[in-house]
């Protein structure tokens, strides 16, 4: 039978916070980490209930939760807003520094002035955390997602120049690309 409080007596700390930081690390590490990857869907991304136990808790395996994940963000049509947006909001909450492994899901049709946008986006916002990419096996990556990879490279080697000189830059690019790949020609009427 469950012991019942008088009305002033105090209830116990929880029992997971009196133990040694150590082992509360490794249960948070159990609990916290999923071997096949976190999917970014939204801007936030649904955490573990027990991130949202109380503010001790959340503190204590916020960091786990970041740095120990894999999270995979689907772009589709190269519309990376939803990843800055998810990066953003990640580091809003308390999470910058541990965040370290993020994969983009590339999936659609190449889009200029997604792309253009997603760029900026980075940008503006300084991101320092780019993907990491590798590819093994028999694994052949679509020469459009290669082109979206080279030119995040770019926007680092960028960063410390004004905007619109990557933006030239990104044009001539394009104007190179083109012939190859007429796929990327979507607002080009715009853009001349």
């Amino acid at each position: 039978m469950p012991e019942v409080l008088e009305p002033h007596q105090q209830p116990a700390p929880p029992r997971l916070l009196a133990l040694p930081p150590e082992l509360r690390n490794k249960i948070y590490e159990y609990v916290l980490i999923d071997n096949a990857g976190v999917v970014v869907v939204t801007q936030a991304t649904v955490q573990p209930p027990l991130l949202r136990t109380c503010t001790k808790v959340r503190s204590q395996a916020l960091p786990i939760w970041y740095a120990d994940n894999e999270f995979e963000v689907k772009i589709r049509d190269c519309d990376g807003s939803i990843y800055v947006k998810w990066l953003r909001h990640t580091r809003s909450i308390g999470s910058k520094g541990a965040l370290r492994r993020v994969a983009w899901i590339l999936s659609g049709r190449p889009n200029w002035t997604n792309l253009m946008a997603w760029l900026r986006e980075q940008y503006e916002g300084r991101s320092d955390l780019q993907p990491e990419f590798s590819f093994s096996g028999n694994v052949e990556l679509p020469d459009e997602w290669r082109f979206v990879i080279a030119a995040h490279d770019m926007l680092k080697d960028y960063s410390e120049k004004p905007w619109h000189v990557f933006e030239r830059a990104m044009k001539r690019l394009r104007y190179a690309v083109d012939p190859f790949d007429p796929r990327w020609r979507d607002g080009v009427d715009s853009d001349a």
